[in-house]
């Protein structure tokens, strides 16, 4: 099957011939908002860039990169920041009038497309790497010493994260185009490409992931409902407790950042995938399907779309809401500052009190938060 053949006279688009050549499956699609579509999404990838920044900031006002927890937590937020500056870019091409395409729009098309999908993966992938480096960290297992420690270990991951990510989107750039109506979409080259890809990313960039991030914390939740037994512990040890009780509550607060984050972006991403895999199915591009397809099901997909653009914005919050650390470096006049922290301590009461998690010794609990 030909790929797209490029011209000088791009009116001829509009003929069936080249129709027939470039892009067999394309359909025009009926007109949009586009102004209101492209300044929304401008203007919330401008939200989410800032937040992300301040993540960002703070991490490294409070020097925070050589624990794990924050360097991959940085590493997402860095990760973010390309997706949002890419999804601006996208919104301006994707939108092409017909018969205004030129070589520069079919190369953006590409690079932003990979560029955001390769994002979406490095996030995910470093998820799943923060629960694995929690469960071990939790099991001090001579298993997790190798001669690579500490801040060059963790940077060896994430540059590991990064080349897979690039590697398992790079046929991407071969599958986008700019459709014949102006839109950058996926193109259709037949049953054994299009669909076994996107099958193979849905399964190895999205649900191994979920599972191994199922499996990990449900096992460090497990490790961390263990009965304690202090009868040895004498009135002399009331410092010990103190302290034990200080990193109670900070594991605590630690473990559900990770777990809610996790679940939330993982919950906003997984259209995308979902989506691209019918479209395969289908034998038809993404907005072939949003156009034939049943209108319930054609709302189903523009929402699912549009979700994943919080992906890259709630993180950030959900770091703040339960971070404490992260909170110190922002301006004292942040108004959310005072809330957050009052916000931390109820629900660490609540926990404490009602004695949901129970720790075996404060090195366990120690260890988690490094």
């Amino acid at each position: 099957m030909t790929g797209l053949n490029f011209t000088s006279n791009l009116e001829l688009v509009n003929s069936s011939e080249m129709l027939n050549d470039t892009c067999l499956n394309c359909t025009v699609i009926f007109p949009r908002n586009l102004g209101a579509q492209m300044y929304s999404t401008v203007i919330i990838s401008l939200i989410g860039i800032g937040l992300n920044f301040v993540i960002c900031y703070a991490i490294i006002k409070k020097k925070l990169l050589n624990s794990s927890i924050y360097a991959f937590i940085f590493n997402i937020s860095i990760s973010d920041i390309i997706t949002l500056f890419g999804l601006i870019l996208y919104t301006f091409i994707s939108n092409v009038r017909q018969g205004e395409v030129t070589m520069l729009h079919h190369i953006v098309c590409k690079c932003t497309t990979f560029i955001l999908s390769m994002s979406f993966t490095v996030s995910i992938l470093c998820l799943a790497a923060l629960a694995i480096d929690r469960y071990y960290i939790m099991q001090d297992n001579q298993i997790y010493k190798p001669s690579l420690k500490g801040n060059r270990r963790i940077k060896i991951v994430i540059v590991l994260i990064w080349i897979y990510a690039a590697a398992t989107n790079s046929p991407q750039l071969h599958l986008l185009q700019v459709t014949a109506d102006g839109t950058c979409d996926i193109y259709y080259y037949g049953d054994n490409y299009n669909l076994p890809y996107f099958v193979a990313v849905l399964i190895s960039n999205f649900c191994l992931p979920v599972v191994v991030m199922i499996v990990t914390y449900r096992k460090i939740i497990l490790r961390l409902k263990v009965t304690v037994v202090n009868s040895h512990l004498d009135s002399s040890a009331s410092s010990y407790r103190d302290n034990f009780q200080v990193y109670r509550r900070r594991t605590i607060s630690t473990i559900k950042m990770i777990v809610v984050a996790s679940v939330v972006y993982m919950i906003t991403s997984f259209p995308v995938p979902i989506i691209m895999v019918a479209a395969a199915a289908k034998k038809m591009t993404i907005a072939e399907l949003r156009h034939n397809v049943h209108p319930v099901l054609s709302s189903l997909i523009t929402v699912g779309l549009a979700i994943s653009v919080l992906c890259c914005i709630q993180n950030p919050i959900i770091y703040l809401i339960f971070n404490s650390a992260l909170r110190d470096a922002l301006p004292k006049w942040c108004c959310c500052c005072k809330s957050c922290n009052k916000y931390e301590d109820d629900g660490n009461t609540i926990i404490i009190q009602g004695n949901i998690f129970s720790f075996t010794d404060c090195s366990l609990v120690n260890n988690l938060l490094r």
